[in-house]
């Protein structure tokens, strides 16, 4: 009996995806036709040519084929025509990237929560002028696209920028952020199992959950995975992060300045939105680890763009007054101000766990989230007075955590 409420709540599920799937694909073609018109009405002398540009799919699936593209919102794509992303470093077991071109496919695991963060991305495109739009701080989204597998099977994919496109020996790390990674509504046992994976997530409000970084002496890349994150005490949190900053000769300076810019741009976002809730969700820093100039230009395409930190894995990000919720990160912190001392630990993880399930306030800051990345930011600069100091090689990861990084020749 209960075998048969798990079909047909999966076939429910799927139902439901779909149709969701259906709505964003909806508010992607009338913001298009939107845009269209807008055009048309600003250039009327330029009518016909704007029609042909935006009407001409041949010539688009041309243009997106020769720049690394060629999906769109309601694409489909032949599992053969993909391959396999090299340079995943988190995620789920079922939940494995794949690319083409310039392009990083996600796929569908769990219907809901794909289509939760198809819709977040779509809303960051409508809503783009805003000083509360996401937009600037995550990888840049081209719609939906179905891939058929080599066993016939159908399976939607979030179409997103590759963040590792350009860079001849990426270097990447995922950071989960924030001081609950489970939301709100959660089960029970869910929670236990999410405060169960890394006790010191609420005291220090980040954890590595992956990362890899090219050593250019030996020529291999180095890299752990959830396992060496949560081996992670908070006194030797810095030495992890230290670890994804050297490149077997020195330890880059350069880069860790450029990731704090960057994490304080996003902070100073965070601070003044209030429209959504992080849960579960990560950082993403890329940066180049060949001895060489890196060939990716920045935006203004004026200088070689030198690291990219964004924020991914948005499927559990909620908005402030969303009615399902009913809890906050903000409850789990009286302060976004970091704390790194070892004594102050045991007291802010039983604070976080007894308030969690206080009422997200309406329109508020979110306080579990800025506490994380402040604190991580705080880490970095403490890494780089260590170099400035010459005091940097003290740092040494214990032996048992040490033997958690694997090493790669290329």
């Amino acid at each position: 009996m209960s075998s048969r409420r798990s079909i047909w709540g999966n076939l429910l599920a799927g139902a439901v995806a779909l149709a969701l799937l259906e709505m964003v694909r909806r508010r992607r073609r009338k913001r298009v036709g939107d845009e269209a018109n807008s055009a048309n009405s600003r250039n009327k002398n330029n009518k016909n040519s704007y029609n042909n540009n935006s009407n001409n799919g041949s010539s688009n699936s041309s243009n997106n084929s020769k720049s690394g593209g060629g999906v769109g919102a309601e694409g489909w794509l032949d599992g053969a025509d993909t391959g396999s992303f090299q340079h995943q470093v988190a995620g789920h077991t079922d939940e494995t990237l794949r690319r083409r071109g310039r392009r990083v496919l996600k796929p569908l695991v769990k219907p809901l929560l794909f289509y939760r963060e198809a819709s977040l991305y779509e809303g960051s495109l409508d809503n783009s002028h805003s000083t509360q739009s996401i937009r600037p701080f995550v990888p840049e989204f081209f719609g939906v696209v179905n891939v058929r597998t080599e066993a016939g099977r159908v399976l939607p994919h979030l179409s997103l920028e590759d963040l590792t496109y350009g860079y001849q020996r990426p270097c990447c790390i995922d950071i989960k952020m924030g001081r609950q990674t489970f939301e709100p509504s959660a089960s029970d046992e869910k929670k236990l199992r999410e405060l169960s994976k890394y006790s010191y997530q609420s005291t220090i409000g980040f954890r590595i959950t992956g990362f890899k970084v090219f050593d250019s002496r030996r020529q291999v890349y180095l890299s752990a995975d959830k396992a060496f994150g949560r081996a992670m005490m908070p006194h030797v949190v810095g030495d992890g992060l230290a670890t994804f900053f050297f490149n077997g000769t020195y330890f880059r300076r350069d880069v860790m300045l450029a990731v704090i810019s960057k994490l304080e741009n996003i902070l100073l976002w965070m601070r003044s939105q209030v429209a959504l809730h992080f849960y579960c969700s990560s950082i993403l820093v890329v940066y180049e680890g060949a001895d060489v100039t890196s060939t990716v230009m920045s935006e203004e395409g004026s200088q070689p763009e030198l690291v990219r930190v964004k924020l991914i894995d948005l499927a559990h990000v909620l908005p402030s007054a969303d009615p399902s919720s009913s809890s906050s990160t903000s409850s789990s912190s009286s302060s976004s101000k970091p704390s790194t001392s070892s004594s102050s630990s045991s007291s802010s993880s039983s604070s976080s766990s007894s308030t969690s399930s206080s009422s997200i306030p309406s329109r508020a800051v979110d306080e579990g989230y800025l506490f994380g990345l402040s604190n991580l930011i705080s880490h970095l600069r403490s890494l780089v007075r260590d170099i400035d100091c010459g005091a940097i090689h003290s740092r040494r990861l214990d032996a048992h955590i040490a033997a958690l990084i694997t090493h790669t020749p290329i």
